[in-house]
């Protein structure tokens, strides 16, 4: 059969009658659970920053500086072979160190909107003054309570700490309603290290 990138690229939202975003007709889009693993775990911990990375309090690193030309290389990835993101509508599933916002953000696109579920992260994002940046949205709350406040994307990024691979299967699931046809996804996630399968 088609693969699931054929199929996320090939789907269709419309909005109706008042502008609110429905899906496909007959693609609803598909109810997704919170994790336990990140009630009281990751997103209740504290973090530090620094210059070159975030770590949690038992000082494991969440996001690190060398990560710097990955992100940079998914950024130029979602372009679609263009020289920016000129026109096009980003949506970012976790923040971290904002490598990746700060490598759309100099492709220039039409709208940027952020999700970030940890409030030091959050905390962090307004204080580097993300809040007041010009077409930049941003969500608190995970991905998953977040998805009735987003709308349609023609790039997408997802890179979310502390959620494995059920989140990650979830997220794919409510892709075909989030991405605009001939849009690009991609991602960069450990989650093998803490729920390999």
């Amino acid at each position: 059969g088609p693969s699931l990138a054929a199929y996320m690229l090939s789907t269709a939202c419309r909005h109706d009658a008042d502008g609110d975003l429905d899906p496909p007709r007959g693609r609803e889009r598909p109810a997704v659970s919170l994790s336990r693993a990140l009630d009281g775990g990751y997103l209740a911990s504290s973090l530090s920053f620094s210059h070159d990375r975030i770590t949690d309090a038992t000082g494991k690193a969440v996001m690190m500086r060398w990560e710097e030309p990955i992100m940079r290389a998914h950024a130029a990835a979602l372009c679609c072979g263009a020289p920016s993101l000129s026109g096009s509508d980003v949506l970012n599933i976790g923040f971290g160190m904002g490598l990746f916002d700060e490598a759309a953000q100099a492709l220039g696109p039409r709208s940027h909107t952020i999700v970030e579920a940890h409030p030091d992260v959050w905390a962090n994002m307004h204080a580097r003054g993300w809040a007041s940046r010009p077409r930049c949205a941003l969500v608190f709350g995970r991905w998953q309570e977040a998805l009735p406040r987003l709308g349609l994307y023609d790039a997408i990024f997802y890179d979310t700490f502390g959620e494995g691979v059920a989140e990650f299967d979830a997220f794919c699931a409510v892709l075909p309603a989030l991405l605009r046809p001939g849009g690009r996804f991609s991602f960069f996630n450990g989650f093998c290290a803490h729920s390999a399968r």
